[in-house]
């Protein structure tokens, strides 16, 4: 059985559905969902309160901002962490810059975006072992979550010199 979210996030999934009925086996692109969402479905965008469009925006935009380092790496200089409010009853976001922000804020970042990833994988893994088990090709996929040799590669320069450096 499928389950989703209930309300707007629900509407949106059966509009996605009727839409690729409509196209048969073919994948569907959101610009051509949106012109027929638009014109047949009467879709409007959701109303939010000033304080989520502006919460959402600035942790959009934040999330987003890089410095360059010495090595001319972007990294991230804007970290969001959680804590759980007294009343265990959702949390308090934070933000800090990277270069100000306490050690042990920047450890909390870094556990939750961790767990975020890791999170993101196990989802991965159930879609594609749901995958495996029902789709009409009878493809098997496996997919390595090992992240080690990509963070590892990622270390090294993606520019290379044309020619040999002097001496070698």
């Amino acid at each position: 059985m499928m389950k989703t979210k209930t309300g707007y996030e629900e509407q949106m999934c059966m509009m996605f559905h009727r839409y690729q009925e409509r196209l048969g086996d073919e994948p569907v692109d959101l610009d051509d969902l949106y012109n027929w969402a638009e014109s047949n479905e009467k879709w409007e965008p959701p109303r939010r309160s000033k304080r989520a469009m502006f919460k959402r925006e600035m942790s959009r935009a934040l999330s987003r901002e890089r410095i360059i380092t010495e090595n001319g790496e972007r990294v991230r200089r804007n970290h969001a962490f959680r804590v759980k409010k007294s009343d265990k009853q959702g949390y308090f976001r934070f933000w800090d810059d990277i270069i100000k922000m306490k050690p042990n804020h920047f450890k909390m970042s870094m556990q939750q975006r961790l767990l975020s990833i890791a999170n993101r994988a196990i989802l991965h893994d159930r879609d594609a072992r749901y995958y495996n088990d029902h789709n009409e090709f009878g493809a098997q996929l496996e997919f390595d979550y090992n992240l080690n040799p990509h963070v590892e590669n990622a270390k090294h320069p993606i520019e290379y010199p044309d020619e040999r450096p002097e001496g070698e």
